[in-house]
């Protein structure tokens, strides 16, 4: 890393603006204040926004309207090669204000991913038969939202889906369709989940299990030590500037959204019957993948005699209760299905699927930091890092201060907002975890 000097040097090489009121491409870099790129697994898309000081009128210049294109290229080194590089739609003109003393005026230019446009213009009205899920999200990708099917530069994951469905798609619009599916969706290679998430990052697009991303290695490891200033740049880069703690432990929050056990009772209209299908989280713990593999509740018990995870007595109804329309095990019984074969809808699993993924999601958050470090075009939500930061337990003069055993430990990063400014550039990531304690040697 010859080439940088401090840890929050960068290499801007493009703010390009494509509007159709100028000839050629328009250069924004001297004009701007700040660029913001954001990415978050819960948000489908990735967008920002650049900061501008116009003293020359640009928006009327270039007849700035809303329809333009923008190209943003960053990266943090020649030496650390991987960059952000991406084109977006201009969406909006926001937060316009005028100086006189200046001569000059500052606003916002917003930006999403083309995919989102192209969602809003349009809507899924398709029948799909016998197909799992993950195909029929590959086919809407590709043929509403032109993802890896005629533009091959566009690249997209989907983790492959238990069971064949009928689906009749309730004209929503694609990403909204999109994440609909995911409520019924079941990883193959993690069957007892039914987390999966539909992101954007700098790599492409994810239909991907949160189970499966906690799987992955920890692409990079971050120390939160003040006093730590010496060493060398790479040391610097890794050097956690700030950290705020969003959410560690609220037991009660967690109970009433049934993080550790919630029931579900799904009703088939067609045979009146009922269906009570319950999550425990001790059950589901020991067949899942987790960050740390430390539980975050324990096997204490209330004065009924039950612990966080465990379904209520016989008499009593469950805290964290949800209703559903079912077809559980239609096939499987009733002259309906003799007299008349082929009409009854193969079973959509929302007896399991409700239930985990109610819990899965919260679960994923249990534990939420934000913390901001040196910038690095290499970072990007849904990977999975290291956060390790000393405990406050007393010392004497000799000791070394020992980490903090339940803050440091293996994260995923949920969000990042790369944000650079003339002067710096910094990343402010959004980091959780689903598990309590890990050692570290």
């Amino acid at each position: 890393m010859a080439n940088l000097k401090y840890s929050t040097d960068y290499k801007l090489e493009s703010i390009t603006l494509y509007a159709p009121g100028f000839s050629g491409p328009l250069d924004l870099r001297p004009q701007m204040i700040e660029l913001n790129y954001f990415e978050d697994i819960y948000n489908n898309t990735i967008s920002g926004y650049v900061v501008v000081s116009d003293a020359v009128g640009l928006l009327n210049f270039a007849s700035l309207n809303g329809t333009e294109f923008i190209n943003i290229r960053f990266l943090k080194s020649d030496d650390l090669k991987i960059s952000v590089d991406r084109n977006f739609r201009v969406f909006a003109i926001s937060d316009r204000r005028f100086d006189s003393a200046n001569n000059n005026e500052v606003y916002k230019i917003e930006f999403c991913s083309e995919e989102y446009m192209l969602s809003e213009q349009f809507r899924v009205s398709k029948s799909y038969k016998g197909k799992t899920i993950s195909d029929i999200v590959l086919d809407i990708t590709g043929t509403y939202l032109n993802i890896g099917k005629t533009d091959k530069s566009k690249f997209i994951s989907v983790d492959e889906t238990l069971g064949t469905y009928d689906f009749v798609l309730p004209n929503k619009k694609p990403i909204e369709t999109i994440n609909w599916l995911a409520n019924y969706a079941i990883p193959k290679k993690y069957p007892n989940g039914a987390d999966i998430l539909f992101f954007e990052n700098r790599i492409g697009y994810f239909f991907s299990s949160l189970q499966h991303l906690f799987s992955t290695d920890s692409a990079l490891t971050f120390y939160y030590n003040p006093k730590n200033v010496e060493g060398d740049i790479y040391s610097k880069m890794t050097n956690v500037l700030a950290f705020e703690l969003l959410t560690q432990v609220d037991t009660l929050d967690a109970t009433n959204k049934g993080t550790f056990a919630n029931r579900t009772i799904s009703i088939d209209l067609l045979r009146r019957k009922k269906h009570v299908s319950d999550f425990n989280y001790n059950e589901y713990s020991k067949n899942s993948v987790s960050l740390n593999g430390s539980p975050v509740t324990n096997n204490y018990k209330n004065g009924l005699g039950k612990t966080m995870y465990d379904a209520p007595n016989p008499d009593m109804e469950a805290g964290a209760l949800r209703y559903s329309i079912s077809n559980f095990n239609q096939q499987d019984g009733g002259d309906y299905t003799k007299d008349k074969p082929g009409t009854v809808q193969k079973d959509f699993n929302i007896e399991k699927t409700m239930s985990n993924r109610v819990a899965q999601l919260t679960l994923s958050n249990y534990t939420k930091l934000k913390i901001t470090v040196p910038g690095n075009s290499a970072i990007f939500a849904g990977m999975c890092i290291n956060f390790l930061t000393y405990g406050m337990t007393p010392l004497n003069s000799k000791e070394k201060r020992p980490l903090d055993p339940y803050l440091s430990g293996k994260y995923l990063i949920t969000a990042v907002r790369h944000i650079i400014s003339p002067a710096s550039y910094i990343c402010v990531l959004e980091i959780c975890k689903d598990s309590g304690t890990m050692n570290y040697s």
